[in-house]
């Protein structure tokens, strides 16, 4: 899937990482932000549209370092299939575990 001209939004949690919100939106897309509680990022599935992209720290979101929860994560799974929605999933420290291993997402 060719992303640039294709999608038109992506997603975030806020507060979170935007440098790299910053670099989609400077080819052209629209950034919305989504709230972020004990459970992760709260998805707002009405404002995410087919082709759009959910960019998402999943096991340790930045700053807050909370991890999405199974049943978030179950349903961002179903909804991106039925709607053709993009996840990039941010594991920035995953190599970094020495006694255990990454949650599986």
């Amino acid at each position: 899937m060719h992303l640039v001209g294709h999608t038109k939004q992506i997603h975030f949690g806020v507060p979170g990482y935007l440098d790299l919100v910053k670099n989609f939106e400077r080819v052209g897309f629209r950034a919305l932000g989504h709230l972020v509680d004990s459970e992760g990022v709260r998805l707002n599935y009405q404002l995410i549209k087919p082709g759009d992209i959910v960019y998402l720290m999943p096991e340790h979101h930045f700053p807050q370092c909370v991890t999405l929860s199974s049943e978030r994560c179950t349903t961002l799974e179903s909804y991106s299939r039925e709607h053709n929605i993009v996840t990039i999933e941010d594991d920035y420290d995953s190599e970094f575990y020495y006694n255990h291993r990454p949650v599986p997402l």
